[in-house]
């Protein structure tokens, strides 16, 4: 008889994870675990041996969720494009130091950007609305607002793309720059524009 875990912690950051990283986590397993098996949308019982198998089955350049099931103690960790959540069975320190350690690694492979990016695509034309008030421009201000507002959705559609992702590759394997580097490029060109804009507008009604 074995007690199912009862215990949820979700508190991990949005993260960009590698095969490296995804072995990592299942050795701290079958460090802490007598059995480890890993399970998919389309397999199951996998086992951690078989993880090269199963990528090739898969054919994906990323998990889109996978889903690891440690017994004795009972630990299991749930890596999905929404999220990672981990159940334990109960709250002592072998299940909790092992997901402290998930945890850990996560962090070190967190995206930086994540929530940086919707602020900026909202805050930017905010603050170019607010500069026009006072300057009474009103019409610029309409405008700068409007802006803002179009970008709600953008920015919350940004947040709800994978806060997660678990590549099937090694990190050092990891080929585009624009894919490693896409949430500097997104700051970067945003920033460029919307400072540009705002330049614009400081220079033709304070210059």
């Amino acid at each position: 008889m074995e007690k199912t875990g009862n215990k949820h912690i979700e508190d991990f950051p949005p993260a960009a994870l590698h095969l490296n990283d995804l072995e990592e986590i299942i050795r701290l397993f079958e460090e802490n675990c007598e059995e480890v098996t890993l399970k998919t949308s389309e397999y199951e019982n996998v086992k951690p041996s078989e993880l090269p198998e199963l990528i090739q089955k898969l054919h994906l350049s990323s998990f889109e969720d996978i889903y690891i099931v440690g017994r004795s103690p009972y630990v299991t960790l749930d890596l999905r494009s929404f999220g990672i959540k981990a159940y334990v069975s109960e709250s002592n320190s072998i299940q909790l130091g092992l997901i402290a350690q998930i945890k850990d690694l996560v962090q070190n492979r967190k995206k930086k950007y994540f929530n940086v990016i919707p602020n900026i695509f909202i805050g930017i034309p905010m603050l170019a609305g607010f500069t026009a008030i006072y300057l009474n421009e009103w019409g610029l201000m309409a405008i700068a607002f409007g802006v803002s507002f179009l970008m709600i959705w953008p920015a919350v559609k940004y947040q709800m793309s994978k806060t997660l992702v678990v590549h099937t590759v090694p990190k050092k394997q990891e080929l585009s720059f624009l894919k490693r580097k896409r949430d500097e490029v997104i700051i970067a060109i945003s920033s460029a524009f919307m400072g540009a804009l705002f330049s614009l507008l400081l220079v033709k009604y304070l210059g």
